[in-house]
Formats: C-alpha cells, sequence, structure tokens
C-alpha cells in the first residue's frame, strides 16, 4: 500500500481543547500564535480539514506537503518542504498572521498562492478565470487575493474537479 503524503497546515491562533478535540488524529503543535496540523492525508482527508477548518470558522494561513525524514537517533524526525520557497520558513516575514477576530480575518483579502500537481487544460483554466494561472513544468501555480470565504471556494472547485493540491500559501501583495 502507497504512503499517503504528509502535510503541513497553519492555522492563526493558538486553538482551544475544544477546537483541538474536532482535529483529533494529526499531530497538531502551537508555535508564536499560530496552530501548525501535521499528518498524512490523501486528497479527501486534506479536503476534510480543510473544511472542518472553514466550518470552525479559523483562518487558514497555508498547508503545504512536506517531506518527513527519520533522523540517526530514535524518534527524532525532520521536515522538509517539497517545494523551493525561501520564505516558507518565516511567514511572518511579510506580515501574514492575520489577527482579531473570525469576522476581521474572513473579509480580510490576502494574496494566496495554490499549487497543484500538472498543468491545467483550457476548460479547467475557465473554473479559474479570476486567479492568474501560471504553469511550471509539473505544478501549476494559482495567484489570486482571497478572503478566507473566496479561498475555500477556490479549494471547493479544485476538489470537484480532483485537481491534486499540494500548497496553500500567503503570499506578499503584488505590486502595482
Amino acid at each position: 500500500m502507497k504512503a499517503q503524503p504528509t502535510y503541513e497546515i497553519r492555522i492563526a491562533g493558538q486553538l482551544d481543547e475544544t477546537t483541538l478535540g474536532s482535529l483529533a488524529g494529526p499531530d497538531v503543535s502551537c508555535h508564536d500564535g499560530i496552530t501548525i496540523i501535521t499528518g498524512q492525508f490523501d486528497q479527501a482527508a486534506l479536503h476534510g480539514k480543510l473544511e472542518m477548518i472553514r466550518s470552525l470558522r479559523l483562518d487558514l494561513l497555508e498547508a503545504r506537503r512536506i517531506r518527513v525524514f527519520r533522523g540517526t537517533r530514535p524518534g527524532e524526525m525532520t521536515r522538509s518542504l517539497l517545494t523551493d520557497d525561501p520564505g516558507a520558513a518565516n511567514i511572518r516575514q511579510h506580515g501574514l498572521i492575520a489577527t482579531g477576530s473570525w469576522k476581521e480575518a474572513s473579509v480580510t483579502r490576502h494574496t494566496y498562492e495554490i499549487k497543484v500537481i500538472g498543468s491545467l487544460g483550457p476548460a479547467t483554466r475557465e473554473a479559474f478565470t479570476d486567479m492568474a494561472v501560471e504553469t511550471e513544468p509539473t505544478i501549476t501555480v494559482l495567484s489570486g487575493d482571497l478572503d478566507q470565504c473566496g479561498l475555500h471556494a477556490v479549494l471547493d472547485r479544485m476538489r470537484a474537479l480532483g485537481l491534486e493540491l499540494v500548497e496553500i500559501k500567503q503570499a506578499p501583495p503584488r505590486p502595482g
């Protein structure tokens, strides 16, 4: 049986015990006011977690596929991003942490980059006319200014089209 990919999902704020219980199963930690959920998910489970984040009215900062390596000592694990992103280690670098209530976070627009595996054909591109679409050798990057509602609407379209999600992140605002 093929191992499921490992994802790291970052949510603004520190979650209470009840909310953490809703996300039971994966590894959950909190650092510098960001809750980090790490676990092995197929695409259906990943979209289920993202839907749960939306229904709990949490502010999704990013989700990305990572590699997990066994360390040299028992129980030691290290993580590595699958994408080349020099700014990924510090999400605060561009002032991307949303603060305040869900109502404020849900209407605050951020520039998001969403990466999926493969290139999109003309019919699939039609589903994303509200997004900029760039094709890299093995990945398509969709980007646009979205609030939380808009972000989840794009993720719903991706799930409906069967696109394999690799990464979601807030990006620095586009110039101009």
